[in-house]
């Protein structure tokens, strides 16, 4: 795979999971990285112990909040003159009926998971076109094409954003700036500790990925960081499945 040597990345959602897992590839392959999150109080932030401060600015960071970006994109500016890719792994998770889902839970879902897209992209627009191109990935969610029981609002929330993945790509497609999705299945991070210890959710969700098993979030991470090498640079608006065959079970 390319390296991303002087390329600067943004990577929301970095302190744990995919978001972590994404960060250090990007670091062992010479990138720079702007890892965000809202919550830097989990252990094991983004590999920082594997680059030194020249290549990693960590930020708070609420992508729900315009405000925000603004301030993350001037500071990765300031540091690294450039921002090269950008990954929208932020999101948020639930599994409850959705007679049971509050409106507050289905607003907190979306605000995060097709708000914080949405803004992202917008915010890294001007500066990729300026540059010359670029290349963002959103991480959507093989929820977001096969459906279970409890995953409504979810599912509904990475369903828009595997729409606008090839939306934004038609838009931004002028300014060399491409625009693509992974599509994980399940993966063993802390938001599916639980859910994994659960045999019904072993037999019901588990069983039907054809590998019989959940992703390691550096599966998942080798994905998103092929899509923003130039390797990929004729790959543009697809979806991409990284999910052990869930979505062709």
């Amino acid at each position: 795979m390319g390296d991303l040597a002087g390329k600067t990345i943004i990577v929301t959602g970095a302190a744990s999971g995919i978001g972590a897992a994404t960060a250090a590839e990007i670091l062992a392959r010479d990138g720079n990285v702007v890892a965000t999150d809202i919550d830097w109080s989990q252990t094991g932030a983004c590999g920082s112990d594997r680059a030194d401060g020249a290549r990693l600015l960590r930020l708070p960071h609420d992508v729900s909040r315009a405000a925000d970006w603004v301030a993350v994109i001037d500071a990765a500016l300031e540091k690294f003159a450039r921002i090269d890719g950008l990954v929208n792994n932020a999101g948020r998770y639930l599994v409850k009926p959705l007679e049971h889902t509050s409106l507050a839970e289905w607003q907190s879902l979306t605000d995060v998971n097709v708000k914080g897209v949405f803004l992202g992209c917008r915010a890294v627009h001007p500066v990729m076109s300026r540059q010359g191109g670029g290349s963002i990935v959103n991480v959507v969610s093989a929820a977001g094409l096969q459906y279970f029981p409890g995953m409504a609002a979810y599912s509904a929330s990475k369903s828009a954003v595997a729409a606008f993945n090839r939306a934004a790509m038609i838009d931004f497609a002028k300014d060399n700036i491409r625009v693509n999705g992974v599509l994980p299945g399940t993966v063993r991070t802390g938001m599916t500790r639980e859910l994994l210890d659960s045999p019904e959710f072993v037999e019901q969700v588990i069983g039907k990925h054809v590998l019989r098993r959940a992703a390691e979030p550096e599966e998942i991470a080798a994905a998103v960081v092929f899509l923003l090498t130039d390797d990929a640079c004729y790959v543009n608006g697809i979806n991409l499945p990284v999910d052990g065959g869930l979505t062709l079970s």
